[in-house]
Order: C-alpha cells, then sequence, then structure tokens
C-alpha cells in the first residue's frame, strides 16, 4: 500500500476511533440520568453525530447498550489495574478493594453501570449477557491474586479461589450500591478497612 494511502487509512481510522469514545461517552451519560430507555437520537444529539452513524457503528439500540456496558467495565477495570501498584498475592487484592470502593460512586460511568446492572434483572438479554461476561471478568481479576495470595502462602491452600472471588464480588457491588443510593450512607474508608481485614482473616495463621 503507497504511503499517502496507508496515511489515509490510518486517519481514518483515529477519526472512527474517535467518534466511537465520542458517542459511548455520550451514551454514558444519558444512560447514567434515564438508564436504557435514553434514546439513540439524544445520544447522536449529544455526542454531535447523526442518528444513522450511530445505528451504523452500533447496529442497534441492543448493541450501542452493550457497548455501553462493556465499556463501563473495561474503564472500570482499567482504573482498578492502574491504581494497584501492588506486587501481587494478598496486596494487590486489598489494593483492588480499596481502588473499587473509592470509585464506587464518584463519576457517570460507575452510575452507568449501577442502573443497567438493575435493568440486567429484567427482561433484556443483551444487557444480562453483558453483565454475565463483566462479573466474569471481575471475578476472574480476583481470582488470579487469590491463587497468587495461596502461592506466597498467604491465603489458605483450601480456600476456592472461584467461590472467594464470588464472595468478595457480592460485597463490593452491594457496598456500592448503597453507595450509590446514597454517597454518605457510611464511612467508606471504615468499611474498606474491615472488608480488607475480612479477606485477610482467611490467611494462614502460621504463615510466619
Amino acid at each position: 500500500m503507497p504511503a499517502a494511502q496507508s496515511s489515509a487509512v490510518s486517519k481514518q481510522s483515529a477519526r472512527a476511533a474517535e467518534s466511537t469514545e465520542a458517542i459511548l461517552n455520550a451514551a454514558i451519560e444519558l444512560v447514567a440520568a434515564e438508564g436504557a430507555k435514553a434514546s439513540i437520537h439524544a445520544i447522536a444529539k449529544r455526542a454531535g453525530f447523526s442518528h444513522g452513524l450511530v445505528m451504523a457503528r452500533f447496529g442497534s439500540k441492543a448493541g450501542l447498550i452493550q457497548a455501553v456496558t462493556k465499556q463501563v467495565q473495561k474503564r472500570f477495570l482499567q482504573r482498578v489495574t492502574r491504581d494497584n501498584k501492588m506486587p501481587g498475592g494478598l496486596a494487590s487484592l486489598n489494593a483492588a478493594i480499596r481502588s473499587f470502593l473509592a470509585q464506587a460512586s464518584t463519576d457517570s460511568a460507575s452510575r452507568a453501570f449501577y442502573v443497567l446492572l438493575g435493568e440486567a434483572l429484567g427482561s433484556d438479554r443483551e444487557i444480562r449477557s453483558a453483565f454475565v461476561a463483566a462479573d466474569r471478568a471481575f471475578r476472574t481479576y480476583l481470582e488470579r491474586m487469590i491463587v497468587e495470595a495461596q502461592a506466597n502462602g498467604e491465603i489458605d491452600a483450601a480456600v476456592r479461589p472461584a467461590v472467594l472471588a464470588a464472595l468478595i464480588v457480592g460485597m463490593l457491588r452491594g457496598l456500592a450500591l448503597q453507595l450509590r443510593v446514597n454517597s454518605d450512607a457510611f464511612d467508606r474508608e471504615a468499611v474498606c478497612v474491615q472488608a480488607i481485614q475480612l479477606v485477610g482473616g482467611l490467611a494462614r495463621q502460621d504463615a510466619g
């Protein structure tokens, strides 16, 4: 491919990525405010693009909502990973818990996620499917750190990583929902410390 043509393709690809990001950002903001009932027309208008472009990019309203669900989960995992500077094992697991609670009610992406989580309990199969995948990814992320902690002798080898990961996700999701309903529901730092202590209670008593 000639250099000029390659450059044009590259620029076109960059513009497409930028417009997709803008549409998703607009969708996240409106979903956070209105839920899945946010219209394609309103999303397109907020993003500064046509209704036709949004449909062409995502195929349908369901396709866009599924993309929004995946995007907010992706951003969450990116932030947790970015904030987690620990070397692995139990320290990383504790850092992930702290990072999760720190961002549980701080932005529109978080609100959009929980608004859609509520709708995943309804009849929309696309939204439910997206959350099945999102929760699986979160559990897998935690499982890796639990396995590392077991290898380090920090968590009892008898603990089943998949079970502990499911319990931690349930705890964190429940805490986040309380914060979404009322940001002053509880002392976030105190609860964070207690959550870490609960997980740490599974550490070997004779690890030293």
